[in-house]
């Protein structure tokens, strides 16, 4: 079984804060789960967690807009957290090799203490926001995966290959290209090779 959650996780006072609202709440989740069960969370960017290389948990966040305006407002958070979910499980649905579950990884949790971290994180994200931002950009960096690997991800020219560098101060992923080019990828699906 799995944890899911929706919560309204910040107001939001600027576009700019708002497109990093997905890596707030990944780092605030991070915490939340870590917190309840003591498993080694990493990120992946943008926003999945994941546990000894595979995904435990996918998040989405939704920006949502003043009518009148058009100004940004608030952000929604949703996720869904693996839980006991076994190996036959996975393999049954064709992710035996890419997702996992806090009980597969030896790190089983009480429902209701995930749900109580999880929502304290996200609490504590709440009164951070904007203000912490060098915090949560030095946490996400400390514990991002997608570093150092190989990566693919679409770019104006199509799919494109290189290494991700390293994670700049809006948050976006740096990808040293196979062809000697600098990249900055601000949205989108980057897949570690």
């Amino acid at each position: 079984s799995s944890t899911s959650c929706s919560r309204f996780a910040a107001p939001i006072k600027s576009p700019k804060a708002g497109a990093s609202g997905s890596i707030w709440v990944a780092v605030a989740a991070r915490e939340g789960v870590e917190k309840a069960s003591g498993a080694p969370v990493d990120i992946k960017w943008l926003n999945d967690l994941y546990l000894n290389g595979k995904k435990l948990c996918g998040i989405l966040t939704e920006l949502s807009f003043l009518g009148e305006s058009g100004e940004p407002d608030y952000v929604v958070a949703g996720m869904g957290i693996n839980m006991n979910q076994t190996a036959e499980t996975f393999q049954a649905q064709g992710l035996g090799d890419i997702a996992t579950s806090l009980a597969l990884e030896g790190f089983p949790v009480e429902r209701n203490h995930l749900a109580v971290c999880l929502l304290s994180a996200l609490e504590q994200m709440t009164r951070d926001f904007p203000d912490r931002r060098a915090d949560y950009l030095a946490d996400y960096r400390a514990h991002c995966v997608t570093l150092g690997r190989r990566v693919s991800f679409e770019g104006p020219e199509g799919t494109r290959t290189g290494t991700a560098s390293g994670v700049d101060g809006s948050f976006a992923l740096l990808v040293s290209g196979d062809d000697g080019s600098e990249h900055t990828v601000n949205s989108g699906t980057v897949t570690m090779l």
